[in-house]
């Protein structure tokens, strides 16, 4: 077994992505590795590294680096070095384009990214050791957190965008006992994610620019159409399709998903008494400013 904090991680998670040479060898006594090409260590016979026992490392490829690369692109929080990055990584040459931008970044930055691509070799490395099962399982079990812990802390340290987080259901539902009044508990791209209780009888309306989507969690609704009903039980859905009229109806109480476009008026021109404010008490963790979206719109309700 190597002892981990001999071997060469740096150098060898060099040689895994195959950087600068398409694999070589690791010496078991030493912990250094050596490219396949290396004038300093010669062909002769006495320096065989088969001869010698030392570890051959066949590259694996730069599919881990990329994927580092795109990761912390991903995490920046400035949009448009966000997209730089991105764009950096599309076609042949990303490495060199990828690094071209990150040369005239902030040296916070820059040192962020180094510090973050030298960690994501030492854990390829680590990996590796373990799956030729050259090093003891529990000390890679343990610096492999430890190395993991420290990328996302990286990451995090980019991005003060808003994190997204698991979104329990049954647990907003039970927070709420009020009906026709949806609480938004996810974004998705333009869109709201919202759960709502409903009993009784809606409001006859259409939405002229938008479909909706209606989910039913638990309970039984009856979506009344000029041309006739549609009848939905727990896990059930239906589009309603944009400029279609339509009245929810539930005799009993009915928990559903909805989901449509942010601004969208739950009573399109109908208005009334059952349109209420656009409550957002309940999303968490992917808060963003809706001022002006729909400032003059009464809000939202199931419909």
């Amino acid at each position: 077994m190597f002892d981990l904090d001999a071997v060469d991680l740096q150098g060898l998670g060099d040689l895994l992505d195959d950087q600068p040479f398409p694999g070589g060898h690791l010496d078991p006594e030493t912990g250094e590795v050596w490219p396949a090409v290396d004038d300093d260590h010669g062909t002769d016979d006495e320096d065989d590294p088969a001869e010698k026992g030392w570890v051959f490392v066949a590259g694996e490829g730069s599919r881990g680096a990329y994927r580092d690369m795109a990761l912390f692109a991903h995490h920046v929080a400035d949009a448009r070095l966000r997209r730089r990055l991105e764009d950096a990584l599309t076609g042949r040459g990303a490495f060199r384009r990828f690094r071209s931008v990150m040369d005239d970044q902030p040296e916070e930055v820059r040192r962020a990214w180094i510090r973050y691509r030298s960690l994501g070799q030492e854990r390829r490395a680590i990996r590796w050791l373990d799956a030729m099962e050259l090093v003891d399982t529990q000390e890679v079990e343990a610096r492999d957190a430890a190395t993991t812990t420290e990328m996302d802390a990286i990451l995090d340290s980019l991005d003060d965008r808003p994190r997204p987080r698991v979104v329990d259901i049954g647990e907003r539902l039970s927070s709420f006992s009020d009906h026709w009044s949806p609480k938004v508990v996810a974004l998705l791209n333009d869109y709201e994610v919202k759960l709502v209780k409903v009993q009784g009888e809606f409001v006859w309306h259409d939405h002229p620019d938008t479909d909706e989507l209606f989910l039913v969690v638990s309970g039984r609704l009856t979506i009344r159409l000029r041309d006739g009903d549609v009848v939905l039980g727990p896990g059930q859905l239906y589009v309603v399709p944009r400029g279609v009229e339509h009245c929810p109806v539930a005799e009993e109480e009915v928990s559903l998903l909805l989901l449509e476009p942010t601004g969208v008026v739950n009573t399109g021109a109908a208005g009334g008494p059952l349109t209420a404010a656009h409550d957002t008490s309940l999303l968490e963790g992917q808060q963003r400013d809706t001022d002006g979206l729909s400032a003059n719109a009464p809000g939202h309700r199931a419909g």
